[in-house]
């Protein structure tokens, strides 16, 4: 085996509790030394997807591999990897130093051979605590008590006791979760410096879409124990693979709007509130759809005295850098996203709207499948 080689490979793993099933037949790669978030709502299986590749859940099928080595039955403490939990999981009684320093006095198995792994000497330990503690602002925090330190600090112990044995691989829940705004953002920016430095495989779950955005190298959106699609962030925002990424994808979310489908002699057309969109196209892209659904970004809607969309202002959000227009077209509320220069309506005006046609998504209603984005038949 390379060492510190840490792609992650999880070919049909399912997870049953009973007869819920939490992780369905879950295929995913995941690249040595790659960002990867696992992303979606509450109870979609991104956790159980973590706590099976760690180890603190075994799969009910499926394989998982670490490096060259399928790592299915092997304790977590067996399989080189680091979790970093939501709640820190800290020593309370025990110094910043010990807190860091405990990894390191834990005797541990090698993947490969199965021996176990010599404990380093206490000289080495402290060396290695004083390395983390460097390089995560902690140098002059490490006498003190976990109760004693911010929720920032007691962040940053948690990572510094994962890294300390500089693991194949990093597994986050949720760690900023506890954290206010400001310091969110403020850890986000640090995590992936952090990531940068290591050079190690970082798989990180969220609920939140801005630490998915800002901070994967890519994305993985899993609903309903499902996989639901994996790329890079602005890949996932700006091709979705079906209405649920669309809709879970932004905020505000894509604007989604039934629509009718016809094919004619120069391609298909799509009718939209009363609007009509010739896509000059061949058929087969839509073949098979019974219906669709279109969906288009509030950035990609404008408020036009030109545009053949109909549709009434019922409120206006203001957000100091930029205002969002909700509107009512057809019985179906859309959101505009404009900038504050930009004149406010006011509610219930009649108005028209203009869609950026590159930018519109159209869906199969029944499979909720994407069928191609008009931008993409240029």
């Amino acid at each position: 085996m390379v060492p510190n080689v840490a792609q992650v490979q999880l070919q049909g793993v399912t997870k049953r509790f009973g007869n819920a099933v939490a992780v369905d037949d879950l295929n995913l790669d995941i690249a040595d030394h790659e960002f990867l978030v696992l992303l979606g709502p509450s109870g979609c299986g991104k956790t159980t997807a973590l706590r099976m590749i760690a180890g603190l859940d075994e799969p009910t099928s499926g394989t998982i591999t670490i490096g060259d080595d399928v790592v299915n039955g092997l304790d977590p403490s067996e399989r080189d990897i680091a979790m970093v939990f939501q709640s820190y999981a800290l020593y309370p009684n025990l110094t910043v130093a010990a807190n860091i320093e405990a990894p390191l006095m834990a005797r541990r198995r090698d993947v490969v051979t199965g021996e176990k792994v010599a404990r380093p000497t206490s000289a080495q330990r402290r060396t290695q605590v004083e390395e983390a503690a460097a390089l995560l602002g902690l140098s002059e925090q490490l006498d003190k008590k976990p109760g004693e330190l911010s929720g920032g600090q007691r962040q940053r112990v948690a990572l510094a006791r994962a890294m300390v044995r500089h693991p194949r691989a990093f597994l986050m829940d949720e760690p900023l979760s506890n954290l206010d705004a400001k310091l969110r953002t403020q850890t986000r920016v640090e995590l992936v410096e952090l990531w940068r430095r290591l050079e190690s495989t970082f798989i990180y779950v969220t609920h939140d879409q801005v630490e998915a955005m800002t901070m994967a190298t890519r994305v993985a959106i899993m609903s309903a124990g499902k996989l639901q699609q994996v790329g890079p962030p602005q890949e996932v925002y700006d091709r979705p693979a079906n209405l649920f990424v669309a809709e879970f994808i932004g905020s505000p979310p894509m604007n989604i709007l039934p629509a009718e489908l016809s094919r004619g002699d120069s391609g298909l057309a799509i009718k939209i509130a009363g609007s009509v969109i010739d896509v000059p196209t061949k058929e087969d892209l839509a073949s098979g759809a019974s219906g669709i659904t279109i969906g288009i970004r509030p950035e990609h809607v404008e408020i036009d005295p030109t545009g053949d969309i109909d549709a009434t202002v019922r409120s206006v959000e203001l957000l100091g850098h930029e205002q969002h227009v909700v509107v009512a077209v057809d019985g179906n509320d859309l959101v505009i996203r404009q900038s504050v220069a930009a004149d406010q309506p006011a509610p219930g005006a009649q108005i028209n709207l203009k869609f950026e046609r590159q930018h519109l998504h159209v869906f199969d209603s029944s499979s909720t499948q994407r069928l191609f984005t008009l931008g993409d038949l240029a």
